[in-house]
């Protein structure tokens, strides 16, 4: 079983393979980490376990983001963290 401090990390160094930050955000709430990357790639990040779920507050708080145009995703695996940064190809 994956931890999530295992996902988080494959996040952060995949984002720095590609020239990128994975900044962490301490505010109640908000996604773990936001991500940028070259060309002007903004999204966030909401890390969890395979079977971590997103409490109340966080739900608030990606709805509110994705209302404003950002990209928000919750990867619980490292393969799906991988998978977000492949997908779409030129788009991340």
């Amino acid at each position: 079983m994956e931890f999530e401090r295992d996902v988080e990390a494959t996040l952060i160094r995949e984002a720095k393979r590609r020239g990128g930050l994975a900044l962490k955000v301490g505010y109640d709430g908000l996604p773990d980490r936001l991500v940028l990357l070259p060309g002007g790639c903004v999204f966030f990040a909401e890390v969890k376990r395979r079977d971590g779920r997103t409490s109340k507050l966080q739900d608030v708080w990606i709805e509110r983001l994705r209302r404003l145009g950002f990209q928000v995703y919750v990867p619980k695996t490292k393969d799906a963290v991988k998978a977000l940064f492949t997908r779409g190809g030129d788009a991340l």
